[in-house]
């Protein structure tokens, strides 16, 4: 085990070129000790198998060398935080245990303003870091979205207060985003929302801000992070709203585990809308008008 030397020795170290803050150090020597090397994250890493990343020797050198040597013979921005690993370490349970993609979170936050690490963030970046770059747009505090252009000209019934929302997120962004592809993500938004107005639901759908998933697992942004998230959850409080249902990965993911730990008093019913749908059973009585015989991929 680490004794308590390492975190002061390591602090006083690396202040000077890291924005290192005894929380994060604390964690992450916390989940690097359940680790005993058995190996199994590396057997199921997609990144291991292209010899680009390597969870196992990633946490036994935070235990055996300095923080400054880590972050400089391993690019943490090249993991995907894609989680396989959790699922196949003995030594993880939900909140407890290595929890790799937590680490990895941890180890962004404290290198994400070093001058040294902006270039590995670059190199890693997709779609060259335009979802990262609007939601710190987004985060500033006089800039008010404009998202709904998508209801215009539709006979969706939506509100803006009540108990039920439908977060639509990023959708109708990425239409402009991703124009050449000729995609209209803007009708997964108008399909949950007609599919709610089947039930008699009417959901609150607010101008909310990107929920910010990007620049927290991507960047290890936090400040831009807890702005979005306070601008969000006052939106929603403001409403009046219980539980909300979202439609993507990233922002059920947010909105469900990410929010409730930097937002106090955080009281929301998150639901992904599949799980929605089932628990009142909106698909029972719903007859399609006709049949397409297609192969579908849903990605979750």
């Amino acid at each position: 085990m680490l004794k308590a030397s390492y975190i002061n020795n390591e602090n006083k170290s690396v202040n000077s070129s890291f924005n290192v803050l005894e929380p994060n150090i604390k964690n992450i020597i916390s989940m690097a000790n359940y680790c005993y090397a058995c190996n199994r994250c590396v057997n199921v890493c997609p990144l291991s198998h292209l010899d680009v990343f390597y969870p196992r020797n990633l946490v036994g050198d935070l235990i055996f060398s300095s923080l400054g040597d880590v972050l400089k013979n391993y690019n943490i921005w090249n993991c995907l935080t894609c989680g396989q690993c959790t699922i196949y370490c003995p030594m993880t349970q939900e909140n407890d245990g290595v929890r790799i993609p937590e680490l990895i979170l941890e180890l962004r936050k404290i290198s994400s303003n070093n001058n040294s690490e902006l270039d590995k963030i670059a190199k890693c970046e997709t779609h060259d870091e335009i979802f990262p770059l609007i939601s710190k747009i987004m985060a500033g505090d006089k800039l008010e979205p404009n998202k709904l252009d998508f209801l215009h000209e539709t006979h969706l019934k939506t509100t803006v207060s009540g108990e039920i929302a439908y977060f639509v997120g990023c959708l109708p962004l990425m239409e402009d985003i991703f124009y050449n592809w000729g995609i209209n993500y803007s009708n997964i938004a108008k399909s949950i929302i007609g599919l709610l107005n089947e039930k008699g639901i009417v959901p609150v759908v607010l101008n909310e801000k990107c929920c910010g998933h990007d620049v927290l697992w991507g960047k290890g942004d936090i400040e831009t992070f807890k702005k979005l998230a306070e601008y969000n959850v006052k939106l929603y409080k403001n409403a009046g709203v219980k539980t909300i249902i979202t439609s993507c990965a990233e922002g059920y993911r947010t909105w469900k585990f990410d929010y409730p730990k930097i937002i106090k008093d955080f009281d929301f019913k998150v639901l992904h809308f599949t799980e929605f749908f089932l628990k009142e059973k909106i698909l029972e009585n719903i007859r399609f008008p006709q049949k397409l015989n297609l192969k579908v991929t849903y990605h979750d």
